[in-house]
């Protein structure tokens, strides 16, 4: 099951020191490496000017999915969109389908 997760840094992330800032950082980007070697994590892109990010994700469900991405060090520093994607082709043949 593939995920579009659209996640914003919350301002109060920079409140915090800059110290605090570097931990919760590395601890995402080690998250991220993580992820992308097993496969969850399909692509990941910077929305420039918009200071987002949009990722594709994939996880055998949406509990799974869910578990995961709370993994994220920075998760609570971010407010986060997921959607279920459904594979285009599925799509058509199941609308086909149901017009029969």
């Amino acid at each position: 099951m593939k995920f579009l997760i659209i996640s914003k840094t919350k301002d109060i992330f920079f409140t915090l020191p800059p110290e605090r800032q570097m931990e919760i950082l590395n601890g995402a980007f080690a998250y991220i490496d993580k992820y992308r070697k097993a496969g969850n994590c399909k692509e990941m892109y910077w929305m420039p000017g918009w200071s987002r990010v949009v990722v594709i994700w994939e996880s055998e469900s949406g509990e799974e999915a869910a578990r995961q991405v709370a993994e994220n060090p920075i998760a609570p520093y971010t407010d986060m969109e997921s959607y279920a994607l459904s594979d285009w082709d599925a799509y058509v043949k199941a609308l086909m389908e149901a017009r029969r």
